[in-house]
């Protein structure tokens, strides 16, 4: 059994007729007693419908009806009762309204209508945003002979038309619209047609450079004013928040600087260096050895200094040194930083020495580096040996008194920058 189907109808079309042709033939539209706004609600109602009207297939033919349009006005216009250059100037503001329109519309910019405009085609100029204004503005000097003319600005403007104040951020298209709403009042009251001022919109575009700029100095602003503040609190602040450091010094005054401080220095005694013969012997010399027999240590004397923690100033002025003999003296260690040695290290035997203290620079293991380093006390006001212990070899100087040791050791310090170790080879008397 075949299936019936229904052959399909094409849609029903209708052309338009955009020029109003019939309605204007019919009816007058002389409901208002501006014959100039009379003869232009045709073509008023054409630019009404632009912004939403779709892209025309045929251009070329659409911009030809509009001229026809703009003819037929000023052929309309000079059978009524007012000067050519009255009519010619409405013309050419209805062709800069249609232009304008037209262009910032749907398809104005894709169709490239700004090339080819009715203002350059039927009156052979450019900038018709300005060209409005302008005309306007020759009009507003004139008010009561301008009237009608004036009117048919403030409908353009009250329709969207902006021209050269459309990429501008401003509040003077506003001042015009007033300025000619003001001028023509009387006229339009006679005329009981209601113009009511409607508050124009203000779209901020981001692509606007005095945006940009009006909000580059906001920012700037705020940002010094947070500046301000946090200085601000900062001064106010300060005392409170550094009262803990600005009294550092008292603290340090009362627990540090008035102690007394002491040097402690450890007199070696004939058990100390029977004992380091012992560790440093081997074991078969250890057992041949008498025994010795313990005497009692001599105790630790502490040798006090002076309050103030301020070097003694150094008289550079070379010390009287008895020489010390070729074999070292014996070892002792000196809580102050002194190196010693280390179990197995041999000490050789000495003669008896003259000088109190020996003030020990350096310690190497190898002789070589330590007589490398030894030229660098060449200009030294003290005279610096260099002598073996075990299997060390020690740059030092030697100081009759413990006066002498502290000159050298802030010498050292001052000049070599040296924190020396303090030896005493014999019982020194104490210091003052």
């Amino acid at each position: 059994m075949a299936e019936f189907t229904q052959p399909e109808q094409e849609p029903v079309t209708v052309p338009i007729d955009f020029s109003d042709t019939v309605l204007r033939e019919e009816l007058h539209f002389d409901y208002a007693d501006n014959p100039l706004y009379n003869v232009s609600v045709p073509l008023l109602s054409v630019i009404l419908t632009l912004p939403r009207l779709p892209k025309p297939e045929n251009i070329e033919q659409f911009r030809q009806q509009l001229k026809r349009d703009v003819v037929a006005l000023s052929e309309a216009g000079k059978k009524l009762d007012y000067p050519s250059a009255v009519i010619d100037k409405l013309c050419c503001l209805h062709c800069i309204v249609i232009d304008e329109f037209i262009i910032h519309g749907l398809w104005g910019y894709d169709a490239g209508w700004e090339n080819n405009t009715l203002l350059s085609e039927l009156f052979s100029m450019k900038n018709g945003g300005e060209l409005f204004f302008t005309v306007a503005e020759k009009a507003m000097l004139q008010p009561a002979k301008m009237a009608d003319l004036l009117e048919i600005i403030y409908v353009f403007l009250q329709m969207g038309f902006k021209g050269r104040y459309r990429s501008r951020q401003t509040d003077r298209l506003g001042l015009i619209i007033k300025e000619i709403a003001g001028a023509i009042k009387v006229k339009i009251n006679k005329a009981n047609v209601l113009i009511e001022d409607i508050p124009q919109v203000k779209y901020r575009s981001l692509r606007s450079g005095v945006h940009y700029f009006s909000l580059t100095l906001l920012i700037f602003f705020l940002l010094g004013l947070a500046t301000a503040f946090v200085d601000y609190w900062y001064e106010q602040n300060y005392p409170l928040r550094a009262a803990a450091f600005l009294d550092l010094d008292k603290l340090t005054s009362r627990y540090v600087l008035n102690a007394k401080s002491e040097d402690i220095v450890y007199v070696s005694t004939n058990e100390d260096v029977h004992a380091i013969h012992n560790l440093t012997a081997p074991h078969s010399e250890r057992e041949k050895a008498p025994a010795v027999p313990v005497e009692q240590s001599t105790p630790e004397k502490t040798v006090p200094q002076a309050i103030a923690p301020e070097k003694i100033p150094v008289k550079k002025l070379p010390q009287k040194v008895v020489p010390e003999p070729a074999t070292p003296p014996p070892v002792s260690a000196a809580i102050t930083g002194s190196v010693e040695p280390v179990p197995g290290d041999k000490v050789q035997e000495q003669s008896p020495v003259v000088s109190a203290y020996r003030v020990q620079l350096a310690s190497f293991s190898s002789k070589k580096n330590a007589e490398k380093y030894l030229p660098r006390f060449q200009a030294s006001v003290y005279p610096v040996g260099l002598m073996a212990v075990g299997k060390y070899f020690i740059l030092y100087s030697n100081a009759d008194n413990w006066q002498a040791v502290k000159q050298q050791q802030s010498y050292f310090d001052n000049e070599y920058q040296l924190a020396v170790s303090v030896i005493a080879t014999k019982k020194a008397e104490p210091a003052l």
